[in-house]
């Protein structure tokens, strides 16, 4: 990181309130009116680093769409805000007019992800309504972050690392903290309210009103400056273009537009970056046990017999009518069997047991949106011994539940198991948990004996293994989580999450969280992992600590009979 830094970072001039690049470089952003640098962030065009690839590949699957003509690219240097980059305006002038052009005087759709999206309202801004009725059709903002974002505050307090999840986001941080366009898309204190804090410390907290106080505090003297020459671009708008285009999308889905598509990328991303290596035979078969909310779910009412099952997730529609899906899908608890059981009125159902086709895409149209595993499942597939529902299997289970308190699970694993070491020849098999599904096989292998293992299981491979637990299942239990569908408030989400067993699996372990470690931050206290009982008691959650007392045994299992690759 020291390399990339060094040559990355801006430099900033507080005589002439500018950046300039390390004198010793020339920076260049290639790519100017195609897509390939912008489908993929190398040369390689590998899944780790694709980026807009399963966009624009979807928009090729249209005869009208042709990569350099009728759909283009204008990457650009992301590290300045837009006031700056002097030079941006004037050639996505150029761009529009000539694609305008070349297409029959066709107006051209204007789509802009996350900051794109806040770059193509500076210019948009900047043109005239003539100029914009002749040659804009639509401005199609993704996941734009038009009254700031949280993360880009983390990025300028302690670094983000971008997904890259084996560095520590804190290398990440003096180039970030180069970049005025961080400034840009933090909070805006026009529409976060004063009375809301967003960074928590021991000392004292901070809401998007108190930058300076907050970046003098941390001795970060450039980003008062940032914001006061980005922040007042985030107020913005053109009304001169239709704001959405539903040409681009499913039209009888027209929200789904609006889901974050990096979450997505990233998610996959992710999985990839840690598919299988050579310490495994390519040749040995292989069952995926998915992570939490990894599996699709179906609903069906009982006193409707005729009716068949619904899916209940992942469906878009159902994230805006939480109500519905909270009540069909919580568990209730039972505090004299120490149990849980699902609304008596509805059957739950997790289909696929030993495809992977539930697991590759969590809705039924297989779109980008609810894509799960399916990258993996690809690449895996490219390699003609991995053929799907024989030799590389999915076991989607129900991840409300701690694996304990999940009966059938190690009986119907066990079962998969032994039938697909059988149609393979006799060939152990290799297990790959992702996330809750890493515990929920470390749980499974702990039951079963050595020689069983011997046998039937080649390797356990975790991947993102939450071993020490996560501070996300923190989250979720206190604020809630919302499994990134960030146009609802994680908080609609927290009643149906307090009611999943899984969650107190996942929250951090005080066998390896110190005591003198805070997770949770508040004006009147802080609360370490050792403080279960005094948060749950003082946010009124009182089925949390039973969850973890029953749940956080299975941490410390560990399983000595199969190679372990993580």
């Amino acid at each position: 990181m020291s390399k990339v830094t060094d040559e990355l970072s801006l430099r900033y001039d507080p005589k002439t309130h500018t950046t300039h690049d390390n004198e010793k470089y020339e920076v260049i952003f290639p790519g100017w009116g195609d897509t390939s640098t912008i489908e993929y962030l190398d040369l390689t065009k590998h899944k780790f680093m694709e980026y807009l690839h399963g966009l624009v590949t979807e928009l090729r699957k249209d005869p009208y769409y042709v990569s350099n003509r009728t759909v283009r690219g204008a990457p650009y240097d992301f590290r300045r805000a837009p006031n700056e980059n002097h030079v941006f305006v004037s050639r996505l002038t150029k761009l529009v007019e000539e694609t305008y052009e070349v297409n029959d005087n066709r107006a051209v759709v204007l789509l802009g992800h996350s900051l794109g999206a806040l770059y193509t309202l500076y210019f948009l801004q900047q043109k005239t309504d003539a100029w914009k009725r002749t040659y804009v059709k639509a401005y199609v903002p993704l996941g734009g972050p038009f009254g700031g974002s949280v993360r880009a505050l983390l990025a300028a307090t302690s670094g983000d690392n971008f997904g890259v999840f084996l560095r520590d986001p804190l290398v990440f941080r003096d180039l970030e903290r180069s970049m005025p366009s961080i400034g840009l898309l933090l909070p805006n204190p026009r529409l976060w309210s004063s009375n809301e804090p967003l960074i928590f410390t021991p000392e004292t907290n901070y809401s998007a009103h108190q930058y300076d106080k907050l970046f003098h505090d941390i001795a970060y003297s450039e980003g008062e400056v940032h914001i006061v020459l980005d922040t007042v671009y985030m107020n913005l708008i053109c009304e001169a273009t239709e704001k959405l285009g539903t040409r681009l999308f499913v039209t009888d889905w027209p929200s789904a537009m609006l889901i974050h598509y990096v979450f997505l990328l990233t998610l996959s991303n992710a999985v990839v970056m840690l598919r299988l290596g050579d310490p495994i035979q390519t040749n040995s078969p292989l069952i995926i046990i998915p992570g939490d909310a990894g599996s699709q779910v179906y609903t069906h009412e009982k006193d409707k017999p005729r009716e068949k099952p619904s899916l209940l997730w992942f469906n878009i529609r159902n994230v805006f009518r939480m109500s519905k899906m909270t009540d069909e899908l919580s568990l209730r608890y039972d505090p004299k069997t120490h149990t849980t059981h699902d609304n008596e009125k509805y059957e739950v159902i997790f289909p696929g047991w030993g495809d992977t086709s539930t697991i590759e895409y969590l809705d039924n149209t297989e779109h980008v949106f609810g894509e799960y595993l399916h990258v993996l499942v690809t690449e895996l597939r490219k390699d003609p011994y991995y053929v799907s529902n024989r030799t590389v299997r999915g076991a989607p289970y129900d991840f409300r539940r701690a694996p304990n308190e999940n009966h059938v699970f190690v009986s119907r694993l066990t079962k998969l198991v032994e039938e697909t070491y059988e149609v393979n020849d006799n060939r152990a098999v290799v297990l790959l948990g992702h996330s809750l599904g890493a515990l929920y096989t470390l749980y499974f292998l702990q039951q079963k004996t050595d020689a069983w293992k011997r046998t039937y299981v080649k390797a356990y491979v975790p991947l993102g293994g939450p071993f020490g637990g996560s501070v996300r299942a923190l989250l979720a239990a206190t604020s809630g989580d919302n499994f990134g569908v960030f146009l609802r408030d994680p908080l609609v989400f927290r009643d149906l999450e307090r009611s999943m067993p899984s969650i107190g699996l996942l929250l951090p372990n005080p066998r390896l969280w110190s005591s003198n470690e805070p997770l949770i931050f508040t004006p009147e206290t802080n609360y370490s992992a050792h403080q279960y009982d005094k948060l749950f008691h003082d946010i009124a959650y009182s089925e949390g600590e039973v969850h973890i007392v029953l749940d956080t045994v299975y941490m410390n299992l560990i399983c000595e009979a199969t190679e372990k690759v993580c």
